[in-house]
Order: structure tokens, then C-alpha cells, then sequence
């Protein structure tokens, strides 16, 4: 399998050094390239000068079908809660595109339908059904929604009682130590009871 790695600004850097990692990870990588920029500097753009730089993976059909979870995990964090897709996510769905088209290569088709009229590839209910992205996600999102309450309804109470200019000039440490006896209160009022005793009067 070939990937195209185009240089560009700083946004494509995360994803850039998650596939590295995981091919890192596996022990199979190789690859052949210029220096990268990144972590704030600007990137160099192709050039008469400058040809594109390419990676290339060695990935089996195990591999490759664990790219494709890596692949809708990142897709459902940028796109599950937006109505329609943002012009900043663009090179994400690109690369998504073109990881998905190579399924067939991998006799892994079967998780990936392809759509005439759209022009684009989308997992298909084999995958979904097969594949334990949802359960990562639904994890994920439970624990982030406890933590979530946990914080807002800190900072609500801090906010009451210190006021908001106050309670923002804090200092870090000091701020911390405020909010410490709220956050364990509450924190064990929603292990013990969950939502219990959440109502809106």
C-alpha cells in the first residue's frame, strides 16, 4: 500500500504522526522522506524545487482493518455532532477517502460500500456491526459526560460565589485548591446516585 503524504500546514501534523506511532508500534515501517515541518513551523509547499514526499507501509490484512477503526474514530470525533461536514476537517476526510478505497486490496470490501452518486466511501453495516469502534466511542463519551458534569457544575459554583471576573484572575493553584472540596462532593453524589438527584425545579 502507498500513501501520499502532501506537505501542508500544521493541521495535518496529528494525523501525520498517529499513522507514524502505529506503524512504529507494529515494527513494520519504512519510510523515505524529507524533514517534516511542523509544531509551529511553516510548512514548505511543493515547489519546482521542492517535490512531494511519500510514505510507505508494509501493513497485513489485520493492519490494515485496525487503520480502518483508527480511521472512523477520528471521523465520528470531527463529524458525529455536526450537521454538515467543515471546510477544516477537508484533509481528514481525504485521507479517510483514500484509506477506504484501498479495502479491496486487503480482501476487506466487504467493510466498505461505496457510494455512485456521492462519489465516496462509507463503512458499511458489516462494519459497523463487526467492528468495535462504537463500543471505544460509547466509552469514551460516557466517561467524558461524568467528567463534563463534574466541571460545569464546579465552575458554576465557583462562578456563584466568587463571581466570574474573580473566579477567571485566579490563580491556577489557588483556583485548584477552591475547587477540590466541590469536585469531590460531587463526584461522589454521581457515583453513588448517578442522576438521580439531578432535577431541574
Amino acid at each position: 500500500m502507498t500513501v501520499r503524504k502532501q506537505d501542508s500546514e500544521n493541521s495535518g501534523c496529528f494525523f501525520y504522526h498517529a499513522v507514524k506511532n502505529l506503524c512504529c508500534f507494529w515494527g513494520k515501517w519504512f519510510v523515505k522522506e524529507s524533514p517534516r515541518p511542523c509544531d509551529g513551523q511553516k510548512a514548505i509547499h511543493p515547489t519546482k524545487n521542492h517535490q512531494e514526499t511519500y510514505m510507505k507501509m508494509e501493513l497485513n490484512q489485520a493492519e490494515f482493518r485496525a487503520l480502518l477503526e483508527l480511521v472512523e474514530i477520528a471521523s465520528w470525533v470531527l463529524h458525529a455532532h455536526k450537521i454538515d461536514e467543515p471546510p477544516e476537517t477537508e484533509a481528514y476526510r481525504k485521507v479517510e477517502q483514500k484509506i477506504m478505497s484501498q479495502a479491496k486490496q486487503f480482501r476487506l470490501e466487504n467493510l466498505v460500500d461505496y457510494d455512485e452518486d456521492l462519489k465516496e466511501y462509507f463503512p458499511s453495516g458489516t462494519f459497523e456491526e463487526e467492528s468495535p469502534v462504537m463500543e471505544f466511542i460509547e466509552d469514551f463519551e460516557n466517561d467524558t459526560f461524568w467528567d463534563q458534569m463534574v466541571d460545569r457544575l464546579v465552575e458554576r459554583d465557583m462562578i456563584e460565589k466568587e463571581g466570574e471576573d474573580a473566579y477567571l484572575a485566579m490563580e491556577l493553584e489557588d483556583r485548584f485548591g477552591k475547587e477540590m472540596p466541590l469536585r469531590e462532593k460531587y463526584a461522589e453524589e454521581l457515583e453513588a446516585n448517578g442522576l438521580k438527584n439531578v432535577k431541574v425545579g
